[in-house]
């Protein structure tokens, strides 16, 4: 029964290996894949959007945003048509929030551009938390209203490091640095999710590997069984807890 359960176990770690391999290869391929997207302005389709953006369309417009225009991906174009994100661009012209639907729901991004060096991002509801010298991402999930708020608040520091921001009032600009973005940034913006997949894969790893040393201590020693679960449990303890003071570190930055 210990030899199946070895073969089990050896079997499993091969899978987490693999598994950790695919993440990453996958990771890279997207990034490159991004670089090379083609971002094509249908604005002058004037395309309505979907009903589940109105909402979030009709809070930025309390807001004081306007419609810039709609643009989507070239490959996309024949699966969900050739409209996918509508822009709108604040009062000031340097905020621009890209709404478009995601999982059948209504997703913004909000962001503001330094001249071609730096942007800061506001994710709502869903999104990552970046914090880097040129690259900030958060995320608010209460409203639109609010993560604009608070975005702004973000502008703030990025704005004594690099100047005033960068204009964002006609479509040729956006989908310019729409690009930019795609060949500097994607692969940054992917970080964190390959983060959060390879703490779970070596978590997972770890376990196993105490497990294997479990088995391998009731076959070999001479040791009350008790013992040596009671060992494995002294081992394990500690990679739990350092799990989920990763996770919760990853979800706080």
């Amino acid at each position: 029964m210990l030899d199946s359960a070895i073969y089990v176990l050896v079997l499993a770690l091969i899978v987490l290996l693999v598994g950790a391999a695919v993440t990453v290869t996958q990771s890279r391929r997207w990034a490159r894949s991004a670089a090379r997207w083609k971002i094509v302005d249908v604005s002058e389709m004037d395309i309505a959007p979907p009903a589940v953006l109105r909402p979030v369309i009709t809070a930025l417009g309390e807001m004081g945003f306007r419609r810039l225009g709609e643009a989507g991906r070239a490959d996309l174009a024949p699966l969900v048509g050739p409209a996918q994100v509508w822009y709108f661009v604040d009062r000031e012209g340097t905020t621009c929030a890209g709404v478009f639907s995601a999982r059948g729901e209504a997703m913004a991004v909000i962001y503001t551009w330094f001249d071609d060096r730096a942007v800061v991002i506001t994710g709502y509801p869903y999104g990552e938390l970046i914090e880097e010298p040129d690259y900030r991402y958060h995320t608010i999930t209460t409203s639109v209203a609010e993560a604009y708020q608070y975005h702004r608040e973000q502008l703030l520091d990025f704005e004594r490091r690099y100047g005033p921001p960068h204009r964002l009032d006609n479509m040729a600009e956006v989908l310019r640095l729409e690009a930019l973005y795609n060949q500097r940034f994607a692969e940054r913006r992917q970080r964190p999710a390959v983060r959060r997949e390879m703490t779970t894969l070596a978590f997972q790893f770890y376990l196993i590997l105490v497990v294997l040393g479990m088995i391998a201590a009731l076959r070999t020693l001479n040791l009350p069984p008790l013992w040596v679960l009671g060992g494995a449990i002294l081992l394990a303890l500690p990679a739990v807890v350092l799990y989920l003071q990763a996770r919760r570190r990853m979800r706080q930055r």
